[in-house]
């Protein structure tokens, strides 16, 4: 078994390079056992990972200390919100990532609310450095972010003393109290940062799963069965209608390759710079959550790299779907003919019927 681990992770790399999907260097997915099928991959350092990790530890103790004495004025004065402090934390991201050479190009600045607007930012998942580049939307933010990582010293620290959203995976009765908390932040004014693919995606491709609605008056057949992909997890967008809060889907690209789910620190700087996309907003209140997840799931496709996006939302429809589609189109057309052979078109139902 150990023998064919070693020879399965090192044909990985060739393969992710052939098919014109390979994410980085000696970074590959193995389409063999489908589109998703990753290698296994170990967490690994590097001696840039190390000059990352003591320039984020040297900025983040520089804002802990800061954070510290502004403490108890912030409580007092803004204690839900905490904007000072949360400013600080986000300048510390900023710093983290300039000093390292990692800024990210950041497009479709255009797009972004007013300061002080509440708003849902929903972005793809492919990294811990999702968070320091999404810190270059210099915009008030508050992220959805695992419980666990406020335990890390000083980094965590800094980021509970900020007051942002902690999800307890593990704890199905802390799911409601983490959607309130979002729906007053909003409420109150705040933003929030929500990834809605749930955890980093091991491949860096966007994770998504079909969603089929019904039509309403589409085409010249009236109704029908329309398949969408969307996210998979759709709280970010109920949150968004009962806040009446826009939605701002946001593509990364980028992060994967820098520092992949299996490594402790980043590898390398990536082939491409670094892209932080902006989309425009979704109103809220013209759309349901689950219109809402399927639209920003395609904006937050379309930005993407092209090794990043979802192969599953180019596929095919799977034979079960294509059939009934097939079965819809005959009949919105038969639907004409309704008119002049009623007797003709239910035996062509009839026929269909006993069709294997």
């Amino acid at each position: 078994r150990m023998a064919a681990s070693a020879a399965a992770a090192a044909a990985a790399p060739a393969e992710g390079g052939s098919d014109g999907g390979g994410v980085g260097r000696g970074v590959g997915r193995d389409r063999g056992g489908g589109a998703n099928a990753v290698p296994v991959r170990r967490p690994r350092v590097s001696p840039l990972g190390i000059v990352f990790l003591g320039i984020t530890y040297f900025w983040a103790l520089i804002a802990f200390v800061c954070v510290l004495l502004i403490h108890p004025v912030v409580l007092a004065v803004d204690a839900f919100h905490r904007t000072a402090t949360n400013e600080i934390g986000l300048l510390w991201l900023r710093l983290s990532m300039a000093t390292c050479g990692m800024a990210p190009v950041v497009e479709g600045s255009e797009n972004l609310p007013k300061r002080g607007d509440a708003v849902v930012y929903v972005a793809n998942h492919q990294s811990w450095l999702d968070i320091y580049a999404l810190a270059f939307l210099r915009r008030p933010l508050k992220f959805v972010t695992k419980t666990a990582i406020f335990y890390i010293p000083i980094v965590g620290w800094a980021i509970k003393f900020a007051n942002h959203i902690g999800v307890r995976r593990s704890d199905f009765k802390a799911t409601p109290r983490t959607f309130r908390r979002m729906v007053e932040v909003l409420r109150r004014g705040g933003s929030v940062v929500v990834f809605p693919e749930g955890t980093r995606a091991r491949d860096g491709v966007l994770r998504g799963a079909p969603q089929v609605s019904r039509g309403e008056g589409k085409g010249e057949g009236g109704g029908g069965e329309e398949s969408k992909w969307a996210f998979r997890r759709a709280g970010a967008f109920r949150a968004a209608k009962q806040a009446a809060a826009p939605v701002v889907p946001v593509s990364v690209s980028g992060t994967f390759e820098a520092m992949p789910p299996w490594a402790f620190v980043p590898l390398g700087y990536p082939r491409r710079p670094v892209r932080v996309v902006i989309h425009p907003p979704l109103d809220a209140t013209r759309h349901s959550a689950d219109e809402l997840s399927a639209l920003a799931f395609e904006a937050v496709n379309a930005g993407l790299d092209p090794e990043y996006r979802s192969p599953a939302r180019h596929a095919p429809p799977p034979p079960a779907a294509a059939a009934s589609s097939e079965a819809e189109s005959d009949d919105s057309s038969s639907s004409d003919a309704e008119a002049s052979g009623a007797e003709e078109v239910r035996g062509v139902g009839a026929e269909r019927v006993k069709e294997p």
